[in-house]
């Protein structure tokens, strides 16, 4: 499914998804796996968790902000690379932002927590989270789906297919080769 469509630079605001074929009302036009889910249920019990929702308390930030740090630690290399190469805001000039940063730099600070993920850098941990906040789907980031543009009059409408959590964006209107695609983000 991820044959049918093209990442490139759109004419005015960035990289954008295009229909590398023409595609009929009802067709699925893309259909994807998470790159990354957010299911505390799902998450392996690690000796650090508790010292990062601390410092997110001493912080003054909500200790949630926890469990999409530990997913991301704990998926697979390739996930967190592409992760980090979705659309980044800059960063925002609050002080709930700077709480937030801090507490990433602290959460580097804890062996427990470094001793299992040694690659783990501050830096990574703020883009990452800069990342879910602006892309997350749902409780989930996806690599392609990401970079759907918005639009009032979209030619695709999206749906979860199983219970993995894959999206299906299916045209709701006759798509030409070479259309952007887009669907409704409200």
């Amino acid at each position: 499914m991820v044959d049918n469509v093209v990442l490139r630079e759109t004419e005015s605001w960035g990289l954008g998804l295009f229909a590398k074929r023409a595609f009929s009302v009802g067709e699925t036009v893309l259909c994807e796996l998470p790159l990354l889910t957010i299911d505390d249920e799902k998450l392996q019990t690690d000796t650090y968790t508790d010292q990062l929702i601390a410092i997110t308390e001493q912080c003054g930030i909500d200790p949630d902000t926890v469990t999409p740090v530990r997913a991301f630690c704990h998926s697979p290399e390739d996930s967190r690379a592409k992760i980090l190469q979705l659309y980044c805001p800059p960063e925002p000039p609050s002080e709930a932002f700077r709480a937030v940063k801090t507490a990433c730099t602290q959460f580097c600070s804890v062996s427990a927590f470094t001793d299992e993920h040694p690659w783990v850098n501050a830096a990574d941990l703020i883009r990452f989270l800069l990342v879910f906040d602006i892309n997350c789907h749902g409780n989930a980031l996806f690599n392609l789906s990401t970079r759907l543009s918005h639009s009032c009059e979209p030619n695709t409408f999206c749906r979860t297919e199983t219970e993995a959590g894959d999206l299906a964006y299916i045209a709701i209107r006759d798509i030409k080769d070479g259309d952007l695609l887009s669907f409704s983000y409200v």
